[in-house]
């Protein structure tokens, strides 16, 4: 009887051992979940990037891109594209996809230029990263200097007036490190072509990492 109950509290102990070690497995990131790809992340050289497990979420769902060829990467005669264009309606709403700080919100008119931008601060385990949401419409509802949260509608997508593009989209840019500037001040590195991706997140993949 005794020998009985030593194994059956062997059993228990053994079982409690295992779930905590199951809840612990399932609330972290493992290594390969945890660092982003040099693909993903552009020549980062494959520096680790977590996020919190959950939290960065899709600016407009259903997400990625419809109805266009222009993903990160994509070579163009402009350059490389440094975000994926997500072609939507005017009026489609747009979701902040971490929490931060809006650095940035103004007015880049003419053809083939940002129309309305916002630009979002945010940290992930330390590390910073800045959210470029480009082509909007004129109804950016955050103040620069606002926080935002996660999921809180940051504008919409639009028109072909207000987007200076003639087909209506979000431009959605992931960039590695601070916003750098004083606020109110137009970032050089804020562009949606370049000679290669060296700084930016593919945002699909970053937002896979989830």
């Amino acid at each position: 009887m005794k020998k009985w109950l030593m194994l059956t509290v062997i059993a228990l102990i053994a079982m409690a051992i295992a779930g905590c070690q199951t809840s612990d497995n399932q609330g972290t990131i493992t290594g390969a979940e945890s660092t982003l790809s040099d693909s993903a992340a552009g020549s980062k050289n494959g520096e680790a990037f977590t996020d919190d497990w959950g939290y960065v979420n899709y600016p407009i769902n259903p997400w990625l891109p419809l109805g266009t060829s222009n993903t990160f990467g994509n070579v163009t005669s402009r350059g490389v594209h440094l975000g994926d264009d997500c072609v939507r309606n005017p009026g489609t709403p747009i979701c902040a996809i971490y929490q931060g700080t809006v650095k940035y919100k103004g007015y880049h008119g003419g053809t083939g230029n940002w129309g309305y931008i916002m630009i979002v601060e945010s940290m992930i385990n330390n590390l910073p990263f800045c959210t470029v949401y480009g082509h909007l419409g004129s109804n950016m509802p955050p103040s620069q200097g606002n926080w935002v949260t996660t999921d809180q509608c940051l504008g919409t997508v639009g028109s072909t007036q207000q987007s200076g593009q003639t087909t209506p989209h979000l431009h959605l840019g992931i960039h590695y490190g601070p916003y750098g500037t004083q606020t109110g001040t137009y970032p050089s590195w804020c562009k949606g072509y370049s000679s290669s991706t060296n700084g930016w997140f593919n945002p699909t993949s970053f937002i896979a990492y989830r």
